[in-house]
């Protein structure tokens, strides 16, 4: 990736096939040199208007838990990831990457909210994905590796190949398969990652160098904390998170108010405005399998110590309840 390329990209002056070629570079390489001085380059100069950079900047921060902006000028690893997703999102519901004769074509899939989408790979592997996920993968495989860039919620079944691992990059993490079943929820701008394997074996690499690697077996939940590095190996009911069923329900284990609004904002196309910032870090274990609206989820979680107002068709607030 040269240069010029990606100082044309973070100016927002590529096409939308252009940019979706960067964004698959810096899928692949968050820590090249370029990009993040362009960060924050961008950051710093004002170059892109205040109002969008702040927009970006919150989205952060309330999924984050920040609460300054001196800290994540201090992330820009992790903002790097993340501005490739906020700043300049991926354009449509399906989009092709058109390279030069004798490269890959790259599809991605993008599903809008309270739908799920289904995707048969070219080795027969099939990726179901939840509400406001987002898939990039190749027309073919080649090479030695089969390489997948997911953001959202997935279900994978994996065709088996020996010789040629299955690997999903996603933000702080990487998935490495050779045959096998598994629920993966994993956003770019989301604090928690986790992973339940119903079959086969599954090697994950975590970090932002990807250094940290462990494996797992049929049976195992890893749950991932990319702030504070924690890493925690569970058990979990497998008909729950088997196939469609997996990802047909909103599922929240130990999550924050803040994080819970952001996964009902992506899978509900809705905005959750949280009023009393001592609310957002209050957490929840809870588990929506039967097509309940989000009023009905937010006055659930909201018992009698909180109030959800409905202000328009898909606006919320959420306050405390005096």
């Amino acid at each position: 990736m040269s240069k010029e390329q990606i100082k044309k990209y973070l100016g927002n002056e590529l096409d939308e096939q252009e940019r979706l070629r960067v964004q698959m570079y810096v899928a692949e390489h968050p820590d090249d040199p370029e990009f993040l001085a362009g960060c924050e380059q961008i950051f710093d100069s004002g170059r892109i208007p205040e109002k969008e950079l702040k927009k970006a900047l919150e989205k952060l921060h309330l999924r984050l838990g920040m609460v300054d902006h001196e800290k994540s000028r201090r992330m820009w690893k992790w903002l790097a990831f993340a501005a490739v997703l906020l700043l300049f999102p991926m354009a449509g519901a399906l989009a092709i990457l058109v390279g030069n004769s004798g490269q890959l074509e790259y599809r991605q899939i993008r599903v809008p909210a309270c739908q799920t989408r289904s995707v048969t790979l070219s080795d027969g592997s099939v990726i179901t994905l939840s509400p406001g996920s987002q898939l990039v993968y190749p027309d073919r495989f080649c090479g030695k590796e089969r390489v997948v860039f997911a953001d959202g919620q997935l279900f994978a079944e994996i065709a088996k190949d020996s010789r040629h691992p299955f690997v999903i990059n996603s933000a702080d993490v990487q998935v490495r398969v050779y045959g096998t079943r598994f629920n993966f929820k994993s956003y770019s701008d989301a604090e928690q990652i986790e992973l339940c394997l119903l079959d086969g074996s599954v090697r994950v690499m975590l970090g932002e160098e990807k250094t940290r690697e462990m494996d797992m077996k049929p049976g195992d939940m890893l749950r991932y904390d990319r702030l504070s590095g924690e890493c925690s190996v569970g058990s979990f009911d497998k008909e729950e998170y088997d196939g469609a069923a997996g990802i047909n329900c909103l599922r929240f284990n130990n999550e924050s108010l803040s994080e819970i609004c952001a996964e009902l904002e992506r899978y509900f196309d809705i905005r959750v405005v949280i009023l009393d910032d001592s609310l957002a870090g209050k957490r929840y274990f809870s588990y929506f399998t039967n097509g309940e609206t989000p009023e009905q989820i937010l006055s659930i979680l909201a018992g009698n110590s909180m109030y959800v107002d409905r202000q328009g068709e898909r606006l919320f607030t959420i306050s405390r309840n005096l």
